[in-house]
């Protein structure tokens, strides 16, 4: 949404549900309510072109919403806690189950290839340690495959109830 329009199928993918459900209808109408996302087509609500995109709300950052580069991502909070995106979350559900190898984050975190961003936020999952290589003596290993820390999966028992489940 922060790039281009999204389809409701492609918010549901990031969100992290499987199919439409009624929480996350809700979540979405709160989201239009609240005017943090706006319709590409708002006279047809439900049309099967509609499309959402961030309000300008949101959009009208002054600084150009640019916070060193790191795909709007806030590195730490006010009490020195990591923020987490809603790609970071996916990134860590990914890997709650087994490990997952680099074009696995890719796919869930909603990249097309391996960008600029993804390398930064895939490294400062690792820096924060909620992420670990299987294979740490050999970062660049083509066997590279990436599973939640004991930090991670702590975080991962916490995120679960409301931002983790399917």
């Amino acid at each position: 949404c922060a790039e281009r329009a999204a389809t409701k199928r492609e918010l549901q993918v990031v969100a992290g549900y499987s199919r439409r459900t009624r929480n996350f209808e809700q979540r979405l109408e709160r989201l239009l309510r609240e005017n943090l996302l706006e319709m590409t087509v708002p006279d047809k609500p439900r049309s099967r072109w509609q499309k959402y995109r961030l309000s300008e709300k949101v959009r009208g950052v002054p600084d150009g919403g640019q916070d060193g580069g790191q795909d709007g991502v806030q590195d730490r909070g006010q009490d020195g806690q990591v923020e987490l995106e809603a790609r970071d979350v996916a990134m860590l559900r990914a890997c709650a189950e087994r490990a997952a190898t680099r074009r696995d984050l890719q796919v869930v975190a909603g990249y097309s290839g391996r960008t600029r961003n993804f390398e930064q936020r895939l490294d400062r999952l690792l820096r924060e340690n909620l992420l670990e290589m299987t294979v740490p003596d050999k970062p660049r290993s083509r066997w590279q495959k990436y599973r939640l820390s004991e930090k991670g999966q702590t975080v991962a028992a916490i995120l679960k109830p409301e931002r983790m489940e399917k």
